[in-house]
């Protein structure tokens, strides 16, 4: 019943948009129309279609026409050639300013929301985030894929909110709604009308915080020396399904997609070399398996899951924004990230951070460390406490997210096997608890932290002891011994 047929798509979503589903398509599933053509035209619900009505007082059209893959993806297409006619019968004076080139082409804004399965050729080296909304959108329980959406050119792009959607897309379990653009715009002024503006990176945190979520805009010091640690950062929240938000230099951003060669190049869908220097926000929705420089971005200007390795990403972060800025996003209750910073009167200072504090530590925590860089995982311990803790672990060991390339050899696999044995000291955990584990590894020596994530007080005055739950370390030729707290305290 609310099938489109092939012979009315024009009258709904136009001839160019049409166009750009099969090239999306094509560069997502290969280049044989049985595999890239979508398998189902239909009306349905968009969050983005319907909010975007609202931006122009419309009450119409709130549904998309839904495109849908073999694999159970879709993609909800903005139905144009019925949306312009009733703005410009709306609001007359907008015949001028050429409103049909702010809506589409120059930034290929054809398609809203999607929710887009890992495509087989990136399958199987690629981890990416997910989150299940398929019965949220009507597709029934089982589809379960990575958000993304295309921004409309206004203000100079919808880059900022549209990155918000998808964030809160991948917490869809415990957000307070999923939000669409004009939604996000006027919840982050305090205006009751709609500004049409970008967002800077404190109005994304302050928005993603009232949402029900707990974002920190980290730093990383002297990004030049320090790539080999935000390279552990970025994984590690990957890995953990943390979100991060990264912001770019448009022009910076626009030269590194027209770098890329082969498969790993995007199709442009008509969308301009950027001659200005603008913030610009890409969400990094997954990781290799194998190579810890190699990421998955959605960029909400061009396409979901171009690939980029971290030097690149690194070349694009905006001067004028502050160099090393990037923002996590995970569940209310976490109160310390990996990084993190603060600012005071306009200066930064050090703090918040687990990274920033382990040079500090005494003992009889310090000899935990190495010289190399740790690795982390974000657990939660839900109501099962230690043994929720150690499922999540070998868990993330079969499905290949713990292993060689992250330094997490069979010495931890083994401490891992039996972490619950009888005579070690695990204090209790509350209800939900969240964990960061963290190991390093330097030739034959051996440890593993456990430590809160979500500490009472977390400031430059705390000493960060009072962070860690448990410690243990295995040095050459000895089995695994705790450190922290003592087994008999």
């Amino acid at each position: 019943m609310n099938s489109v047929p092939q012979q009315d798509l024009p009258a709904q979503i136009g001839n160019a948009t049409a166009t750009d589903v099969l090239a999306l398509g094509a560069w997502l599933y290969g280049n044989q129309p049985q595999d890239y053509e979508p398998q189902t035209y239909r009306y349905a619900p968009s969050v983005i279609v319907r909010s975007e009505a609202e931006l122009f007082a419309l009450s119409a059209p709130r549904f998309a026409v839904r495109a849908g893959f073999k694999d159970g993806s879709f993609i909800n297409l903005r139905r144009f050639e019925q949306l312009i006619p009733k703005i410009l019968a709306a609001q007359p004076g907008l015949a001028n300013a050429k409103i049909e080139e702010v809506l589409s082409d120059p930034l290929g804004a054809s398609w809203g929301d999607a929710l887009l399965k890992l495509p087989d050729k990136l399958d199987g080296d690629y981890f990416a985030l997910t989150c299940r909304l398929g019965r949220a959108y009507g597709e029934g329980p089982d589809v379960c894929g990575t958000p993304f959406v295309r921004h409309i050119k206004l203000c100079g792009g919808m880059c900022s909110q549209a990155t918000c959607f998808m964030v809160l897309a991948l917490y869809e379990s415990i957000v307070r709604a999923i939000r669409g653009i004009a939604e996000i715009t006027v919840r982050t002024g305090d205006s009751p009308s709609i500004k049409l503006r970008g967002m800077s990176l404190p109005d994304m945190q302050e928005f993603l915080n009232s949402e029900g979520l707990s974002s920190f805009v980290e730093y990383v010091p002297a990004i030049d020396g320090q790539t080999a640690v935000l390279e552990s950062v970025l994984r590690s929240y990957l890995l953990s399904s943390v979100p991060i938000i990264l912001p770019t230099d448009s022009k910076q951003w626009s030269d590194a997609l027209d770098a890329l060669v082969g498969e790993d190049a995007p199709p442009y869908f008509g969308a301009p070399d950027e001659t200005d220097q603008m913030l610009h926000t890409v969400l990094l929705v997954g990781c290799h398996r194998k190579e810890p420089h190699r990421y998955l971005v959605n960029d909400t200007a061009t396409c979901p899951f171009i690939r980029m390795d971290l030097q690149t990403l690194v070349n694009c972060n905006p001067r004028f924004e502050g160099m090393g800025k990037f923002i996590s996003a995970f569940p209310r209750n976490v109160t310390l990230p990996l990084l993190g910073f603060g600012e005071a009167q306009g200066l930064w200072w050090r703090s918040l951070g687990i990274f920033h504090e382990l040079p500090g530590l005494t003992e009889p925590t310090r000899h935990c460390l190495a010289t190399g860089v740790p690795g982390f995982r974000l657990l939660d311990s839900r109501a099962n406490g230690w043994p929720e803790i150690r499922a999540a672990l070998v868990g993330q060991i079969n499905d290949g997210r713990l292993g060689d390339i992250d330094g997490f050899d069979p010495y931890f696999q083994d401490f891992v096997n039996d972490m619950l044995a009888p005579g070690w000291n695990w204090p209790e955990l509350s209800p939900d608890q969240l964990v960061w584990v963290q190991w390093v590894c330097q030739e034959d020596y051996r440890s593993i932290l456990f430590w809160s994530a979500q500490p009472e007080s977390v400031s430059p005055r705390v000493d960060a002891r009072d962070w860690l739950i448990a410690g243990f370390v295995r040095n050459p030729n000895e089995p695994w011994s705790q450190v922290f707290p003592s087994p008999g305290a």
